[in-house]
């Protein structure tokens, strides 16, 4: 709940033998700490294993990382009442829909590493928030209307890559093109 009422982008769980188990969450305030005293290896094992068939993979084979996708549902009022913002065109549904992009990654000192991308369409802002100049603005405007085409995004950690794709996407997406 913290990182969606705090607009994180990401949720990193990592698990050590030696040094034990690991909570952090990137806000725009930068990374978060959580504690995690009180948890034990056998508990960061269950939460592994439980995560993993959340989201249909077994992590026990020969690969050391693989990617998946993890619907979550929040009740409404419960993100309301813990003061989130919400677009008013998703106020009437009666859950607070998030999806995160999981990425998983055993570790050399068998240790384990989750990496949960937030995807918020609730957070998603249209290109004109994104506060461009007007002449980039209609530039890209002019990129989302070709009729093939790859667009490569990059840059540094949290400078827009993904808010800028989702942008892009909105206007792309006008159901007559296949979007990947």
């Amino acid at each position: 709940g913290y990182a969606v009422l705090s607009a994180a982008a990401d949720i990193h769980l990592e698990f050590h033998e030696r040094s034990g188990y690991k909570l952090n969450v990137s806000t725009a305030k930068g990374m978060q700490h959580i504690s995690t005293e009180g948890l034990d290896s056998e508990q960061s094992v269950a939460l592994r294993e439980m995560i993993t068939a959340f989201c249909n993979l077994n992590s026990s084979g020969d690969r050391a990382d693989f990617n998946a996708a993890l619907p979550v549902d929040f009740p409404m009022a419960w993100v309301l009442d813990n003061g989130a913002r919400v677009k008013e065109e998703y106020l009437s549904n009666e859950y607070y829909y998030i999806r995160f992009r999981v990425a998983y990654i055993r570790m050399t000192d068998d240790g384990y590493s989750f990496t949960f991308r937030i995807i918020d369409e609730n957070r998603t802002k249209d290109l004109h928030e994104l506060n461009f100049p007007y002449a980039v603005e209609s530039e890209m405007r002019k990129l989302c209307n070709l009729k093939s085409g790859l667009i490569l995004t990059c840059g540094p950690v949290a400078s827009g890559k993904s808010s800028t794709q989702f942008a892009w996407l909105r206007i792309a997406n006008d159901g007559q093109r296949k979007l990947i």
